[in-house]
């Protein structure tokens, strides 16, 4: 029976789980399941306490007698060296720092740890959702984003809108626009919609300079792409600039190649603007016998958010000599037609992971209170945000909030959140800052790999 067999067998016969081991011993469960497996052993400095733990002797732990006391020594020496090298080895082929930071952190002290899979009820919890409601709470955290409206800011985008208008254009190739306004308007864009292309877009766009001492301009359409077919719909967007004052539109036309009018409306004229097909948007329209006159003057512009967040204003830890914080979870992203993507080193990310504290000192969550770090989702992953990259990452911690996603609609799923203490020499972004020293012998140890692999088989085989 090796090492990994006994641990099991003598924690089985007390009754705890690897969860419970992994939290007397202050290391992770996933280290408590490697040395079952046999994946990798314990550090030396933890025999003791694992031996004390199960009551029985280290050398009943280790599976020897007095005789062979000695030779299983060297065998749990050849055991860590080959484990410090395999650690080094996985930190040279990490894919990224956060799976760096991973493999450093592996057997970590946790100041803090909370396992959402673990709580019976999360409302009742410390924890809590902000602009977020529950999907499932009971031995799992899921939630979603409830998305809110809110003005991102402020436009000056006035528009006189026809979108009633069935008339042929193959053979209309010039628009009169008359206008006049106070302001220094040196563009106006005029904005067609077609049978062919129904869309008010850029591309079935075209703009007039204008000049406040020549209200009349005019523009060949000929050389408009688009301008071709059964037209459907005008708008004319006066102002291309941030200006709030008094636009008046007096009158436009439409005429052909020939020199005749086929479309002709007069803003001057009052009976008919009553009954008109033109409507006016993010303007005022002003009272005018002569002109369509407008006031304008800057509207809200309001964006759909999605910020959802789990937090707890109730952790009362020391965080100074803790310096990450590990969170494990699961975004599944649904419906984002703006989903953005990051590329590092060839690697995919996709969402963008940020971490809020606050303090006692200043007990608010603000942007220069924040970490963040990306990752991929679509799977279960272990994301590691380095705190100590923030200045006032430090003292006694009165808050955390978790933030899944940045304005990204999905499904998330949070297992675990745990504040890590961590040696000194880990640094920013999960690499050794003493990694070259570390493997300036790694070639040596190489070479002798295969043999400490052969000297450790015998030996074992002599135990058993």
């Amino acid at each position: 029976m090796n090492l990994g067999e006994k641990i099991k067998e003598l924690r089985k016969s007390k009754g705890i789980t690897q969860e419970q081991l992994a939290d007397m011993l202050v290391v992770s469960s996933q280290a408590v399941s490697k040395w079952e497996t046999g994946v990798a052993n314990p550090d030396l400095a933890l025999i003791p306490d694992l031996a004390k733990m199960f009551e029985v002797s280290t050398d009943e732990l280790l599976g020897v007698d007095n005789k062979d006391k000695s030779e299983n020594n060297e065998n749990v020496m050849i055991d860590a060296r080959l484990a410090r090298l395999e650690k080094m080895m996985g930190l040279l082929t990490a894919r990224d720092d956060n799976e760096a930071l991973g493999i450093i952190l592996e057997d970590a002290k946790k100041v803090y740890s909370f396992d959402f899979t673990q709580m019976p009820d999360f409302e009742k919890s410390d924890w809590k959702l902000g602009s977020s409601e529950l999907v499932e709470g009971k031995n799992k955290l899921i939630f979603k984003p409830a998305p809110s409206e809110r003005v991102v800011g402020k436009r000056i985008d006035p528009r006189v809108i026809n979108d009633k208008i069935k008339m042929s254009i193959t053979d209309v190739p010039t628009i009169y626009l008359s206008m006049r306004s106070d302001l220094r308007i040196d563009l106006v864009k005029i904005y067609f919609t077609t049978v062919e292309n129904p869309e008010w877009s850029e591309s079935n766009c075209v703009r007039l300079r204008y000049s406040p001492g020549t209200p009349t301009v005019y523009v060949d359409m000929s050389i408009v792409h688009n301008w071709y077919g059964t037209l459907t719909g005008l708008r004319i967007d006066p102002i291309d600039r941030n200006l709030c004052g008094i636009v008046e539109l007096l009158n436009i036309n439409l005429v052909d190649k020939n020199g005749s009018v086929v479309y002709e409306y007069d803003f001057t004229d009052t009976e008919r603007k009553e009954k008109s097909d033109w409507t006016v948007e993010d303007a005022e329209i002003l009272e005018s016998n002569n002109s369509l006159k407008l006031n304008v003057y800057p509207v809200d512009v309001k964006k759909l958010v999605f910020d959802p967040m789990v937090q707890n204003d109730n952790i009362k830890i020391n965080v100074n000599r803790a310096k990450h914080v590990h969170i494990r979870l699961k975004t599944i992203l649904e419906n984002n037609p703006h989903h953005r993507v990051w590329y590092n080193n060839n690697i995919y990310y996709d969402a963008y992971l940020q971490v809020y504290f606050k303090t006692e000192h200043n007990n608010v969550y603000t942007q220069d209170k924040c970490e963040c770090a990306s990752y991929r989702s679509g799977c279960m992953m272990d994301v590691y945000v380095d705190m100590s990259k923030d200045p006032l990452w430090n003292g006694n911690l009165t808050g955390l909030r978790i933030d899944p996603v940045e304005d990204l609609n999905g499904t998330f799923e949070i297992e675990r959140v745990e504040i890590l203490e961590a040696d000194k020499n880990v640094g920013i972004g999960g690499k050794l800052s003493n990694i070259e020293n570390r493997l300036a012998n790694i070639e040596g140890m190489m070479d002798n790999l295969e043999g400490m692999y052969s000297e450790l088989e015998g030996r074992l085989d002599d135990l058993e």
